[in-house]
């Protein structure tokens, strides 16, 4: 079974995958495993006595299995910690990217 995306999302995401695990691999070195904290109103992010700046790029639905865009919610939308993500839109459009232009993506698996 296999998600269905548009080849131009392909193209993209494989594009920015390595530099995606790279960051992931620096927060995990800097961060320790254990409690954490977020605070989406003041943009922070906590774990073992460290903090950093975040911003959200979306949300995923265990229930629906979509993913819902920071720029999208309903609660997010036009705050700080969702104005990275307002950029995705425009991004989709200018590269032909569908599912960055759909304020939700279905990852439900297809067979």
């Amino acid at each position: 079974m296999t998600v269905a995306f548009s080849d131009a999302f392909l193209h993209a995401a494989e594009y920015h995958a390595a530099w995606g695990v790279q960051q992931l691999e620096m927060i995990d070195q800097a961060f320790p495993a254990g409690p954490w904290t977020a605070d989406l109103e003041q943009c922070r992010y906590e774990s073992g006595g460290r903090s950093l700046r975040v911003g959200l790029l979306g949300s995923y639905d265990l229930a629906e299995q979509t993913w819902l865009w920071g720029w999208a919610n309903p609660g997010l939308r036009g705050s700080e910690v969702a104005a990275a993500s307002a950029q995705i839109p425009e991004f989709g459009r200018r590269y032909g990217i569908v599912e960055l232009q759909q304020e939700d993506v279905a990852l439900v698996l297809q067979g």
